[in-house]
């Protein structure tokens, strides 16, 4: 199906109303309150000044080991800790025992991360380092706890993007209902499946020796019968983000990590 011959653009108005009820027709669920607020957003930058390299020492009760390739730190603990009974579901409340271990210093930087999602079929718990009090989703501030099958918590890997400053005025951005519309129209978007409330979040647009500059972005997932998909919307000019060649996702690099941490 030809989408854009069946949505009307005489108005912003009637391309809204019309590009629901087309994802409507072919079962595409859309959370129920999608905000047409425009808000205005900086960019941020981040020195790279290599420290979690620089303060390997303090961590303890823990073997950890960088990887130069990806500057990733991975992290095996010496005693593991549960995060929930086994056979139970995950629980927001689960999150204490892990914001108890951070505040312990067992995480470098840990008040700079916050919760971000709990992936059950893979057992990754993700935090994220947050910046201009919105989170960077691109890998290079994170932090993956990993559960073994009694869902106890027995090892990290994490990414820090380094101490970030806002640069630049805010700009506008587009709301996370024209995010979901654009999805659409570009045929991001399936038949029969599900979209989940966008979160409004940073990615790396520049990478530099010594620098890297952050943009907003809307993140986005999207749940078919098998799979869940992660798309990005440019939150300035509305532009879908397929190219992640520049992307570190510390949850990609597990294995990597796994298997060099055990050499």
């Amino acid at each position: 199906m030809d989408k854009n011959k069946t949505i009307s653009y005489q108005n912003d108005s009637s391309l809204k109303i019309n590009t629901l009820e087309e994802m409507k027709k072919e079962s595409i669920e859309v959370p129920a309150k999608l905000s047409d607020e425009k808000i205005a957003v900086p960019f941020v930058k981040a020195e790279n000044e290599d420290l979690l390299e620089q303060n390997l020492s303090k961590l303890n009760k823990q073997t950890v080991k960088r990887m130069e390739s990806s500057n990733l730190l991975y992290s095996i603990l010496t005693s593991s800790f549960e995060l929930m009974p086994a056979g139970r579901e995950f629980k927001r409340s689960d999150l204490a025992k892990v914001d108890e271990f951070i505040k312990n210093d067992q995480i470098l930087f840990g008040s700079e991360y916050q919760y971000f999602k709990f992936t059950p079929d893979k057992k990754e718990l993700v935090y994220t380092q947050v910046a201009n009090n919105i989170p960077i989703t691109d890998g290079t501030g994170q932090i993956t706890f990993h559960l073994d099958n009694d869902n106890r918590i027995i090892s990290y890997e994490q990414t820090y993007a380094g101490p970030v400053k806002v640069t630049g005025k805010s700009r506008e951005l587009i709301s996370e209902k024209r995010a979901v519309e654009l999805l659409y129209q570009n045929s991001e978007v399936q038949a029969n499946s599900e979209i989940r409330k966008p979160i409004l979040s940073y990615h790396r647009t520049l990478g530099l020796e010594d620098l890297s500059i952050y943009g907003p972005i809307w993140y986005v997932e999207v749940k078919t019968s098998n799979e869940v998909k992660i798309k990005l919307v440019n939150a300035i000019d509305g532009s879908i983000i397929k190219d992640m060649s520049n992307r570190t996702d510390a949850t990609d690099s597990a294995d990597e990590a796994t298997d060099s941490a055990m050499e």
